[in-house]
């Protein structure tokens, strides 16, 4: 499950949807673990696709198009349900 903590820091939310992307191409925890290891640096999100070796055009396609947004903020309302 995702759950950015877009309260601590701005770009959690960008980074889960970027993450999912990469696993369109098979990389979503070589994703993962990039961004999490340069949280400070996550923009430009491009390089990071480079790095992992995924399709960039793909991968920013998918960005733009908001793919796994609603996918992430199911996640983050079903982690927010009372047990």
């Amino acid at each position: 499950m995702d759950f950015p903590l877009e309260s601590i820091h701005k770009l959690a939310f960008r980074a889960a949807e970027a993450a999912h992307c990469a696993g369109d191409q098979g990389k979503y925890w070589e994703m993962h673990a990039r961004l999490f290891a340069n949280q400070s640096t996550l923009e430009p999100w491009n390089p990071h696709a480079e790095a992992i070796g995924i399709n960039v055009p793909t991968f920013e396609a998918c960005l733009k198009s908001g793919k796994f947004s609603q996918d992430v903020r199911k996640d983050m309302d079903e982690a927010r349900k009372p047990w």
